[in-house]
């Protein structure tokens, strides 16, 4: 299953690098077509990331009435949230979906001559014993010669240093120099071939993460919010960009441009999706409507203030003057004098 799918992206690959042969420019190209396809689910956490935004006024509400009782709190959040339909799970989705593919392509990256040569492991084996010759060791081992030293590249793990082997064949079905960097080479590895330019790959990787994280903190008032408080939002801010350094530091110098281009195209498209959903205007409404809401609240306890005080002054003047009761019955009662009667007066 898995194979299978990493030989759909594989051939995705393909055909990029066929339209234009260059392993680093299909990688591009790959990641805006991701990019693309996924947007509609950006878009779809961007509306999330709207609705806790808009709920961050009630939630602060709900901080000064019940603060001190974190139960409390954490009761009346989960009513909230209920009563507004909004998950704040739905939100993680796109990053869920992003996780896959991000193997996908380290096992791509790491295996180019199965998943974008389309080569079986049988003429990858055979082309690399024609090209280094193999070497038996003392314990009966066979060995590709023509590796740095440390490498040894034997028929029952070939297919894990594919790169490597692709990296070093004569004619290769592909060709991964891209600006002068090979981006089948392990960055950690520099050492063994002095190619040093390899790590501004990494580092590229790590700021860019960086810059990603910390923009989307700054234009997101809930998340500045949760990441001047501290915790956990504060924590990832700088752990994700160390992880992808690292990460892109271990593996193959493709999967660090994927994992680096992802990132540019992620900053790109949050200004985007700021325009189309403001964050900061979205909370300014939302502040709007609660004092629209308190401003509503407070006249009509002011109107039934004095409503209720009226009443009360109504009743005591009736008890001030109880003899006028009488006279008005009084006065009722007598009967209207006629013109006639009048007149004989």
């Amino acid at each position: 299953m898995w194979n299978a799918l990493c030989g759909l992206i594989g051939q995705l690959m393909r055909w990029l690098y066929a339209f234009i042969p260059n392993y680093g420019v299909a990688i591009i190209l790959f990641t805006i077509v991701l990019k693309i396809v996924l947007f509609p689910l950006a878009m779809r956490q961007q509306k999330g990331s709207m609705a806790m935004v808009r709920l961050k006024p009630y939630q602060d509400e709900l901080m000064k009435k019940y603060g001190s009782n974190k139960q409390k709190y954490n009761e009346e959040l989960q009513k909230l949230y209920q009563r507004e339909g909004y998950n704040p799970m739905s939100s993680c989705l796109p990053t869920l979906i992003q996780m896959p593919l991000i193997f996908m392509m380290y096992t791509i990256v790491r295996r180019p001559l199965t998943f974008m040569a389309n080569w079986s492991l049988t003429e990858i084996w055979q082309t690399a014993v024609r090209e280094f010759g193999i070497t038996t060791t003392d314990k009966g081992a066979t060995i590709l010669d023509g590796f740095a030293k440390g490498v040894n590249i034997t028929a029952e793990n070939f297919n894990r240093y594919e790169s490597q082997i692709l990296s070093r064949l004569k004619n290769p079905p592909i060709n991964t120099r891209f600006l002068g960097l090979d981006l089948s080479l392990v960055p950690k590895e520099v050492w063994k071939t002095a190619a040093f330019m390899i790590l501004i790959i990494p580092i590229l990787s790590g700021v860019t993460s960086f810059l990603m994280s910390w923009l989307s903190q700054k234009k997101n008032p809930a998340q500045q919010a949760a990441g001047d408080a501290g915790g956990s939002m504060k924590m990832m801010l700088y752990i994700m960009p160390l992880f992808s350094l690292y990460i892109a530091f271990i593996v193959p110098a493709g999967l660090g441009l994927y994992w680096l281009t992802s990132n540019a195209l992620g900053i790109a498209q949050l200004f985007l999706l700021n325009k189309i959903y403001d964050p900061k205007k979205e909370e300014a409404a939302a502040y709007a409507k609660i004092e629209a809401q308190k401003r509503l609240e407070k006249e009509k306890k002011s109107e039934s203030a004095r409503k209720k005080q009226m009443a009360i002054q109504g009743k005591k003047k009736k008890k001030k003057n109880p003899a006028q009761k009488p006279a008005v019955k009084q006065a009722q009662d007598k009967p209207e004098q006629t013109p006639e009667e009048t007149s004989d007066d």
